[in-house]
């Protein structure tokens, strides 16, 4: 739509069949109209419900907008559009605070959805994850990093409910470039290239004492993998001092 400075009561009247506010009148030029302004409640006849302020016919200040299937918005609008910090309310008992603009997350923001059992704490562009944020999972896991519209990628950790954890380069949801695992439950390392989840290209894999990386090695292979196996030149090392190449 175009920019508007007012909206005459002839046209809010198309969409609000109620209005409990002031009605006054707005100059313009050589043109009088009266407008809905002020601090009121709209009863929209789609069904939806506002309580809050108006500015010369728009939704503009603080307020509240429930629509008619129960979802709730409370925060900044702008000119009519929900713009600036508020916070949502779905009917599935998910929750958002933070940053919005033109109705979709926007800006720094925390979600929670206890049905899933996800919270997101971090920033957002147009509705979605994207910048650094931190996503923690109902089972304990939790990824701490960069998004890319809603996906993990760039440079993040992710720490699995076994405590193993993932740290560095991530695409498209998915371990991908250079990165490190450690398998805590088997006292294992990989350190090297990944593609889809899966080691891959070049790395060492290392198998640790139990008391940590300063122990003896029992065994290391340094070399190239295929879809998480080994595959292609390589060098295994064993503890017994024997060697594989």
């Amino acid at each position: 739509l175009p920019q508007v400075t007012y909206l005459p009561v002839q046209l809010s009247q198309l969409v609000i069949k109620k209005w409990t506010g002031d009605i006054i009148d707005y100059e313009k030029g050589a043109q009088i109209a009266k407008v809905y302004h002020g601090r009121g409640r709209c009863e929209f006849k789609e069904g939806h419900i506002y309580n809050g302020e108006m500015k010369y016919g728009l939704l503009h200040g603080d307020g509240e907008f429930i629509w008619k299937d129960g979802t709730k918005y409370i925060g900044e609008f702008k000119n009519n559009e929900i713009t600036g910090k508020g916070k949502y309310e779905w009917t599935d008992k998910s929750t958002y605070l933070g940053y919005v603009k033109n109705g979709m997350r926007h800006g720094e923001g925390n979600y929670v959805n206890k049905a899933e059992g996800v919270e997101y704490n971090g920033e957002w562009e147009d509705g979605l994850r994207h910048g650094e944020g931190a996503l923690r999972y109902k089972n304990g896991s939790m990824y701490e990093g960069q998004w890319s519209y809603g996906q993990k990628s760039g440079k993040g950790q992710m720490t699995y409910a076994s405590q193993n954890y993932y740290d560095r380069e991530w695409k498209t949801n998915k371990r991908n470039g250079e990165g490190v695992m450690h398998w805590k439950t088997t006292n294992e390392k990989y350190t090297g290239h990944w593609d889809d989840g899966y080691q891959s290209g070049f790395g060492t894999h290392i198998w640790l004492e139990g008391s940590g990386e300063n122990k003896l090695l029992r065994n290391r292979y340094v070399g190239y993998w295929r879809k998480g196996l080994r595959h292609g030149q390589g060098t295994f090392y064993y503890s017994n001092g024997s060697k594989y190449e």
